[in-house]
């Protein structure tokens, strides 16, 4: 059996929406396709999957895989750190995945979002919010990111010798920057979530993702002392755990969320504003800018310690400007399904090289 590789960053979304392109991959070539997924967080990985997709049986949740991508993660504390490790490991760690990849699997081609190994795999494709190197460039000249500006400028330059290798490079709209002259823009990759039928009291629903530190984000939830729901009930307090669907419930009034791109489509997708931690001096250069982009679309505010009152006033103001600009995406793309139009594209290259 062919199988396709996802070969995803840290946190939830590179995983959920690498999976999701591979699965529509493997509808559109109406072939017997497995899509080979590192497991990454243990059972909440594998619920997430669950809830997602169902139990579809081509997804291989792979231990071995996971084990060796996750040596090169950010796990949250110290991103200076992360990047001098993965500068002086990733090239080592990415020899063992290519040993194990290709002694496992019958390969058909890897899907990545915002890769931090090179799988030695061809065809390959590249998938994320916009490309890592330009993203550490640009946080390298801005003033407001701590982080030492000759380490940034190094490792932005490592990571453009690896996306290099990639045979087209898809950028989501929107994203931490509008796409290159050389890069394929597709709409945000987020199908709208299946609405949760429990019922649901006026409140708030908050994103847990996949790095640790919940700290920020009960403390928005708190602020607004209204009923609050979670994706992960177990790490906010006071919560009562739902899928993401449940934003799609009109008594659901905000969304609080890091400023990663899976919260910002989910928030998208469902029309409803986010509220975002500010950046801290730790965290990835991308949820600065990040940042700076929803405020500019329109999609949500940066917490900066505001009352509720002119939290949920702001929220109520962003709603249309939200749709309208939903609207806007569907005016230019004819289609809000990114991981669909992914697939085909991607589908439209396979049949040209092989």
């Amino acid at each position: 059996m062919k199988s396709i590789i996802c070969n995803p960053s840290y946190g939830n979304n590179p995983y959920i929406r690498t999976t999701e392109m591979a699965l529509k991959l493997s509808d559109k070539l109406g072939e017997n396709i497995s899509v080979v997924v590192p497991h990454l967080y243990g059972e909440k990985q594998t619920r997430i999957l669950r809830e997602t997709f169902g139990e579809d049986p081509r997804i291989i949740l792979d231990e071995t895989f996971g084990i060796i991508l996750r040596k090169i993660f950010f796990e949250g504390t110290s991103y200076a750190a992360f990047l001098e490790q993965w500068m002086g490991e990733s090239d080592a760690i990415s020899e063992e995945a290519q040993e194990y990849l290709h002694a496992t699997y019958d390969i058909l081609c890897e899907i990545s979002r915002s890769p931090l190994l090179n799988l030695g795999i061809s065809p390959a494709f590249y998938n994320s919010w916009f490309r890592t190197s330009v993203i550490l460039e640009r946080a390298a000249t801005e003033p407001a990111i701590a982080i030492d500006k000759t380490l940034l400028q190094t490792a932005a330059e490592k990571f453009r010798a690896l996306e290099s290798r990639y045979q087209l490079h898809m950028i989501s709209v929107p994203g931490t920057f509008d796409p290159g002259k050389d890069d394929t823009p597709i709409p945000l990759g987020v199908s709208l979530p299946v609405v949760d039928e429990q019922v649901v009291q006026h409140g708030v629903y908050v994103t847990v993702s996949g790095i640790p530190d919940v700290g920020p984000l009960q403390s928005i939830a708190d602020r607004l002392g209204i009923k609050i729901y979670a994706s992960d009930s177990a790490k906010i307090q006071r919560s009562v755990h739902a899928l993401p669907g449940i934003l799609a419930h009109q008594e659901i009034v905000a969304h609080i969320a890091r400023a990663g791109w899976g919260a910002i489509g989910t928030s998208l997708a469902t029309g409803t504003p986010l509220i975002v931690p500010a950046y801290q001096k730790d965290e990835d250069p991308e949820i600065f800018f990040n940042i700076r982009r929803i405020e500019e679309l329109g999609l949500g505010v940066e917490f900066r310690n505001q009352t509720a009152t002119e939290l949920l006033a702001m929220m109520k103001i962003l709603r249309p400007r939200i749709a309208e600009y939903r609207e806007k995406l569907l005016e230019q793309f004819g289609t809000l399904d990114g991981a669909q139009m992914a697939a085909n594209i991607i589908a439209e290259k396979l049949l040209e090289n092989y």
